[in-house]
């Protein structure tokens, strides 16, 4: 008897040693994630697990820490084992959930509220699953439960105001959202791009341009570095368009130009050019801006490159490129390149309103006045008046 009694005090005595000692690897985990050093937290983790093959917490660490080197099926693995030992552990289920593409993700959301209806991050996450499946109005639910719970949550009123932006239009109200996203962070860079964006809808330019600048100044305080280069960019990109339509085409040049150097066109292996859709659709601006600075043979050359580069989807180029040449007086060309942007999309109201402007001038009146009646069946009430003028 007094054999077995003092084994069990053996026993006791070395379970409590490891799990004092899984302890001090936890926390030494926790330390090493907080400092980013994700590599050093998975080892001092495992090492804890080692000491005790229950601890769900450091399984659900682990997993986080695995996440964060893209080791996505070894951090589903580890949620997988934390969600084993404690079914009752909400936090899991929300990462996991995380961890996965939208499809399936939701279930897992849907398990950490059920065990935790006041667990503001699942109702988040659940929000940003809903929004890439396309129920904005799931999400938006979803953000004002979190928002309900946590209300210092800046990351819920910002994707809130822009799913309401996105769904009904609500510019102010989605700026109300905005407004408070950046009241908690006054660093936020997506929230002041978001909400330069609803007052572009409201055409208060002014302000717009404002919030585009606070989103470029605040781009610095992005962890991600891609995702601190893409808000710079869009932003630097709007806050261009932002001024074209103030007529500052000086202004909006300038920051054109900059994303255009960002990101250049390339080639890949198979001869076939790569391209950054910012880069399309600044080029395509700045040429509109050189066009209105009566810039035409600046003009040409962006529009030749998007013509030469984006064959596929270039009808609005082949248009501007038709308006370029007619003040450079190449009406034939300014012809070809209607016809060519009609050829593409057969809705190009603009396109026929031009051509039919050049048909008349050079005697082609008949066909010209076709032109124009195409234009105006497409929403074009310039092209009546021109009918009025030149067709009767």
């Amino acid at each position: 008897m007094k054999n077995i009694f003092n084994l069990i005090i053996v026993v006791l005595l070395i379970s409590s040693g490891c799990g004092q000692k899984g302890k001090e690897y936890y926390t030494s985990g926790l330390a090493k994630q907080q400092n980013k050093d994700y590599k050093g937290a998975i080892i001092d983790f495992t090492k804890a697990i080692d000491a005790d093959s229950n601890y769900t917490a450091a399984y659900n660490q682990r997993g986080l820490a695995k996440r964060a080197v893209d080791d996505k099926k070894g951090a589903i693995d580890d949620f997988d084992k934390a969600i084993k030992t404690d079914t009752l552990f909400a936090e899991p289920y929300c990462n996991r959930g995380m961890a996965m593409d939208v499809w399936g993700s939701i279930t897992y959301f849907d398990k950490a509220i059920k065990i935790n209806p006041k667990f503001a991050l699942a109702y988040y996450q659940r929000g940003m699953a809903k929004d890439k499946s396309q129920d904005l109005s799931g999400a938006i639910s979803d953000y004002s439960k979190a928002i309900e719970i946590d209300k210092s949550y800046a990351e819920a009123y910002n994707k809130r105001g822009l799913d309401i932006y996105y769904m009904n239009k609500e510019y102010k109200e989605a700026i109300s959202n905005f407004d408070k996203a950046i009241e908690i962070n006054p660093k936020y860079a997506e929230a002041y791009t978001n909400r330069a964006q609803a007052k572009t809808g409201l055409e208060d330019y002014s302000g717009a341009i404002s919030d585009f600048t606070k989103s470029i100044d605040s781009a610095d305080n992005i962890e991600n570095k891609d995702d601190r280069e893409t808000i710079y960019y869009t932003a630097l990109s709007f806050r261009g368009s932002a001024k074209a339509y103030l007529d500052d085409n000086f202004g909006a040049i300038a920051d054109f130009t900059e994303v255009i150097n960002r990101y250049p066109p390339t080639i890949d292996a198979l001869g076939r050019y790569e391209i950054a859709t910012l880069w399309q659709g600044s080029i395509e601006e700045r040429a509109i801006s050189k066009l209105n600075l009566k810039d035409y043979r600046g003009a040409l050359i962006d529009l030749n490159l998007i013509i030469k580069t984006c064959s596929w989807d270039s009808q609005n180029a082949f248009y501007l490129r038709g308006r370029v040449k007619i003040n450079l007086k190449d009406l034939k060309g300014a012809l070809l390149d209607f016809d060519k942007a009609i050829e593409i999309d057969q809705k190009n109201g603009s396109a026929y309103f031009s051509r039919g402007m050049v048909l008349i001038s050079i005697g082609q009146r008949e066909n010209g006045c076709l032109d124009l009646s195409k234009a105006g069946e497409l929403g074009s009430k310039e092209a009546y008046e021109r009918i009025k003028q030149y067709c009767n």
